[in-house]
């Protein structure tokens, strides 16, 4: 998985040479807690955006069903 992060990293860095890796638990923190990033992309497996998919539809449908 990092390997296709790091892939799409380089890509980047032809056109934003700022650009910069965080992983993890510590990485997202570190995100959250600077005022000064502007901006953020999300880099996961395949398989990954499947599953994280499917919940976020789960859990979209379940809030309007307690609406």
């Amino acid at each position: 998985m990092k390997e296709s992060a790091k892939g799409a990293v380089e890509i980047a860095r032809k056109h934003f040479p700022e650009v910069k890796c965080k992983w993890g638990d510590e990485g997202l923190n570190e995100i959250i807690q600077d005022s000064s990033i502007v901006g953020v992309a999300v880099v996961v497996a395949a398989e990954t955006m499947v599953c994280l998919i499917l919940d976020l539809r789960d859990a979209y449908e379940s809030s309007w069903d307690s609406a």
